[in-house]
């Protein structure tokens, strides 16, 4: 899926970048890769760094954050295009460097029309290609932010944010072994959820209707503020025992620490290469 075919007319002061671009053509979680290992050689050698920024891209078009998962099969994938010597994936990743690259030097209009192209694009052009990478992230973020599982309206929680939710509470992403996860205990979850949900307070439903973004900036507080604890993973799902684990005021705190590195929850960072997985 090329992502980037209208970019040169109609993003005032990107027609070089364009240019540029047209010329180059639940698992358990351990450890991410180091920014500049390879993932995929050849010239030039595409490192972790730039599949992370793709994920970054993706994100940004669709307005909701991956999971932990969801980076892992996507960085996988890529690495299975890599073996197989697949153009596309070489070049979607290229052209992806150069736009990041770029954007560092756009103002929040130039981005909002980066993405709305994006958007565009991509819808148009996903399902025509499922098999890359890339496509089916897109759909797979697009789809289930899309799903709504817990909840009604504007208060609900869809399956993008359970799943991030139940990341959250295995424990992935921290410094252990994530818990034991699996459909049936996401069932659980589900079904626990719904029970409470009626007399949660606002803020935290509001929490948990974003959790994907909550998820995110969390994940990219850990260094920052190493004093807030994730949980191992309770040893039951239900209302009474997901209750105390709901804690909008402990993850605000590490979204405000998340802020201080220049990371959002919805929005492009401040600075590309701090990487958050």
């Amino acid at each position: 899926m090329n992502p980037f075919p209208r970019l040169r007319w109609h993003v005032p002061g990107l027609w070089l970048l364009a240019a540029l671009i047209a010329a180059t053509g639940l698992a358990a979680a351990g450890a991410p890769p180091a920014p500049t290992e390879v993932i995929v050689p050849g010239t030039p050698p595409l490192t972790f760094l730039d599949v992370a920024n793709h994920v970054r891209l993706l994100e940004l078009v669709v307005g909701h954050r991956a999971t932990r998962a969801q980076q892992d099969r996507f960085l996988e994938a890529v690495r299975q295009a890599g073996r197989a010597k697949d153009p596309r994936a070489r070049e979607a990743l290229v052209q992806a460097r150069e736009l990041v690259q770029s954007m560092a030097g756009m103002g929040d209009g130039e981005r909002a029309t980066v993405r709305r192209l994006l958007h565009e694009d991509f819808t148009a052009t996903a399902r025509t290609d499922e098999a890359d990478p890339a496509a089916r992230l897109f759909l797979e973020l697009q789809d289930k932010s899309a799903r709504i599982l817990v909840g009604t309206g504007t208060s609900s929680m869809s399956e993008q944010a359970v799943d991030a939710f139940a990341e959250y509470l295995a424990g992935s992403g921290g410094k252990g072994k994530p818990a034991a996860w699996n459909a049936a205990r996401t069932k659980q979850l589900i079904a626990g959820l719904t029970a409470l949900w009626p007399r949660l307070p606002a803020p935290a439903r509001a929490a948990l209707a974003a959790f994907d973004q909550t998820w995110y900036l969390m994940r990219a507080a850990p260094v920052a503020h190493p004093a807030v604890a994730r949980p191992a993973g309770p040893p039951d799902l239900g209302p009474a025992d997901l209750e105390p684990l709901i804690r909008p005021e402990v993850w605000q705190q590490q979204a405000s620490a998340a802020a201080a590195l220049g990371q959002t929850a919805a929005g492009w960072p401040a600075d590309p290469s701090n990487i958050v997985w």
